[in-house]
């Protein structure tokens, strides 16, 4: 009895354990830009869904290059660049609240929501509303 009792509560360890999610660091890590959506346009900028090629995408007329690095100390750093511009990097601080993440930069802070695998961030611009999505790279 003793011996099954041992054999159940090793087989619920090594079940327990090889199921923990690949995702066990949250948020930290890094994120690449793959898809931005563009809604609620003017009438003179079509509404469009655009899939990102490495983290890049051509919009407004423009090439973007977006990704985001967390890290486990609560700083957050974010590389773009615009067309063939030299990437820039912007620091800040992030707090994760589980389902959303807030960052701040210089005071200024924005929340992105976190839903499954996707990070996004939904911004206002040229009169349009873009989500820019990012999953864990």
């Amino acid at each position: 009895m003793y011996q099954l009792k041992f054999l159940v509560s090793f087989l619920l360890l090594v079940m327990i354990t090889s199921c923990s999610s690949d995702n066990d660091d949250g948020i930290v890590g890094s994120w690449i830009l793959t898809n931005v959506a563009l809604t609620s346009c003017p009438s003179d900028i079509a509404e469009t869904n655009i899939d990102a090629n490495n983290g890049c995408v051509f919009i407004l007329e423009e090439s973007l290059c977006l990704d985001m690095d967390f890290t486990e100390s609560g700083t957050v750093v974010i590389t773009f660049n615009y067309d063939d511009d030299a990437p820039e990097a912007e620091a800040g601080t992030y707090t994760d609240n589980g389902d959303s993440v807030e960052i701040c930069f210089d005071g200024d802070c924005q929340n992105l929501s976190l839903n499954d695998n996707t990070l996004i961030l939904n911004s206002r611009e040229d009169g349009c509303n873009i989500a820019f999505s990012f999953e864990k790279g």
